[in-house]
């Protein structure tokens, strides 16, 4: 297996363009979000937090709304 080197600068960069939500986005737009409990499979838990080990910085919040976001522009 080959791996590609990245440069740190080149992954803050990727997450910033990813444009997920920070904190102070959130207090500022308190009202337009709203809070859920989600129930999901250990193992699929488990399946995310193994993906997001390459993903430095990247909360699960902020994973699962990557994949909602991507679903939604599929349907």
């Amino acid at each position: 297996m080959v791996r590609k080197l990245v440069h740190r600068a080149d992954i803050i960069d990727e997450l910033i363009s990813k444009g997920a939500p920070v904190n102070e986005d959130m207090k500022k737009n308190v009202e337009s979000w709203v809070m859920i409990n989600l129930r999901l499979p250990s193992w699929m838990l488990q399946e995310i937090d193994s993906i997001m080990e390459s993903r430095v910085g990247m909360s699960r919040n902020a994973w699962l709304l990557e994949a909602i976001n991507d679903k939604i522009k599929q349907e």
